[in-house]
């Protein structure tokens, strides 16, 4: 189950990659008229999001826990966010951090779905599982996917039908089969991992 789940919030980042890499750098980083941003401030959302549950497994920071207890959970703090700037203007910028969370989401396969995580969030904490914290990156995700394709319409720029669309609304189309890899509804090809190699 893990596994899956790691490959449709892969399958995610890589629409977003091949988005982002054929947008024009002005058109990545203007927000339309009368809209307060674009499409930029959308996906460094998003990444700041990964780059959260990420930071909780890093093997870097094991102390990164409020839990009291002989073994802390690691701590998936939404709230403490990067917020860079660079994400936002710079798209070579944004596709070379795609590549960087891809990785750090390969490194996630190991895991136990089940792996306890305490989570912060707009106030509020609680514990959940790694299974549970990447079904809301899935969610979130296509979320804010879908208000850059919303951005993006007034720029003239056409954004693939599947792009910002739920896999359950997928399915209800007949464009992703109910046990289907995300991958396959977006018709992209299975890249291999460094494992793979």
């Amino acid at each position: 189950m893990l596994k899956e789940l790691v490959d449709d919030n892969i399958a995610l980042l890589e629409q977003s990659h091949g988005l982002i890499a054929a947008l024009p750098a002005e058109v990545y980083a203007t927000a339309p008229a009368g809209r307060r941003s674009g499409p930029g401030p959308h996906v460094r959302h998003i990444f700041d999001h990964y780059r959260a549950l990420l930071d909780a497994f890093d093997a870097g920071s094991p102390g990164r826990s409020r839990s009291a207890g002989p073994t802390p959970l690691p701590l998936v703090d939404y709230e403490a966010r990067a917020r860079d700037e660079r994400l936002e203007r710079d798209p070579d910028f944004a596709l070379a951090t795609i590549e960087v969370l891809i990785g750090g989401l390969r490194g996630l396969v190991g895991r136990s779905a089940e792996t306890a995580v305490e989570v912060s969030s707009d106030g509020h904490a609680g514990v959940s599982t790694l299974a549970r914290e990447l079904l809301f990156l899935l969610s979130h995700t296509v979320h804010h996917q879908a208000l850059v394709a919303l951005l993006l319409q007034p720029l003239g720029v056409e954004v693939d039908d599947c792009f910002g669309v739920a896999p359950s609304t997928l399915r209800h189309w007949g464009k992703l089969a109910p046990r289907a890899p995300l991958r396959d509804a977006l018709g992209m090809p299975v890249h291999a991992g460094p494992e793979d190699a």
